[in-house]
């Protein structure tokens, strides 16, 4: 695996992203009356993201709806504008890049979108969907034989038979091959999947899925991997941050993380994930809904769900800590700097 690689190479691989402080506020509006008195809320979508992704690796952002994941994907594509903090690519800032610089960067980092349905446009066909990137940004030489290289890649085979399709004439893992190719046509160094497989049936997914594997290995992409399912990042990540409430409460390695989660929240999400032969352990423990992103609970955000909170958890905010072995977790109950 990619992850072992990083690991034990003496000379990792170079980084790629690094994402710093990362916020997004977005403002609650109350009317008139509120703005003319000045009472003004914000929905922290975003709070204090930190997380880096090497060159060839797989980092899984994994969370419930609404805790965030998809609007980090926007701010590092340049949709949205951060609030605050730095997303160096390759060394450069990209919330400081001018107009120009961006959208050369940006070439280099495509997206494959989570509706199938929905990111493609159903007057275009195929060829032209594809083709499309190509044509925005200028790069239209070899415009045709780029195009057949990333049906190709993306296994819509024989290729000839898929170009002059419309997206109402293909079933929905068709459709998200073209969105793969459409994001392999730009040659990136960088791809973003935002729950690629979740619109698709199980077994479209599973095939969906070792499709990106097998592109991975080959072209060396990398990937950062949006899910809510935690037994597809199990399967696809090399590194998995937990994400909740706007907050990274859990990074590490996939097998370390998998074989001992250490967040109450990712112990949560673990006792969600079904299992063939259920144990005396497999209990459901994730109860309740997430909240409101404008009303924050003081403390530890997860508090008012976790099974194990005790009293200062509704004080104290936990800080993204290293405690070891690539690790990272955001929890005084296994935080070595607060005392019990």
């Amino acid at each position: 695996m990619i992850m072992n690689n990083i690991i034990s190479l003496e000379n990792p691989p170079e980084m790629l992203l690094e994402v710093k402080n990362l916020k997004k506020y977005f403002e609650k509006n109350h009317g008139l009356i509120d703005t003319l008195l000045g009472k003004t809320e914000y929905v922290k979508a975003v709070d204090q993201v930190r997380f880096s992704i090497r060159k060839g690796e797989t980092l899984c952002l994994v969370g419930e709806s609404g805790c965030g994941k998809t609007t980090i994907a926007k701010i590092l594509l340049g949709l949205l504008q951060a609030t605050e903090g730095e997303i160096l690519y390759k060394g450069e800032d990209l919330t400081k890049c001018v107009p120009k610089r961006f959208k050369e960067l940006r070439t280099k980092i495509q997206m494959i979108f989570q509706d199938p349905y929905a990111s493609l446009d159903p007057r275009a066909t195929v060829y032209d969907s594809v083709a499309e990137p190509l044509e925005v940004n200028g790069l239209t030489h070899n415009k045709h034989e780029k195009v057949m290289a990333a049906l190709e890649l993306a296994k819509l085979l024989p290729v000839e038979k898929y170009l002059y399709k419309y997206p109402h004439q293909l079933s929905g893992g068709e459709r998200q091959r073209v969105g793969v190719a459409t994001a392999l046509v730009m040659n990136p160094d960088f791809v973003i999947a935002d729950e690629p497989t979740s619109m698709l049936d199980v077994s479209v997914q599973a095939n969906l899925l070792s499709l990106l594997q097998d592109l991975k290995r080959k072209n060396n992409l990398t990937m950062l991997f949006i899910t809510h399912n935690l037994s597809v990042a199990y399967v696809f990540g090399d590194r998995l941050a937990i994400m909740y409430l706007g907050r990274i409460v859990e990074m590490g390695t996939t097998e370390i993380i998998k074989n001992e989660p250490l967040h109450p929240y990712t112990k949560a999400l673990f006792s969600v994930v079904p299992r063939l032969h259920p144990d005396g352990h497999g209990k459901t423990i994730l109860e309740g809904d997430i909240p409101d992103a404008s009303h924050i609970p003081s403390g530890c955000p997860f508090h008012p769900r976790c099974p194990e909170a005790q009293e200062r958890c509704q004080t104290i905010v936990p800080e993204l800590e290293e405690i070891g072995n690539e690790r990272q977790v955001a929890c005084i109950l296994v935080s070595k700097m607060i005392p019990v």
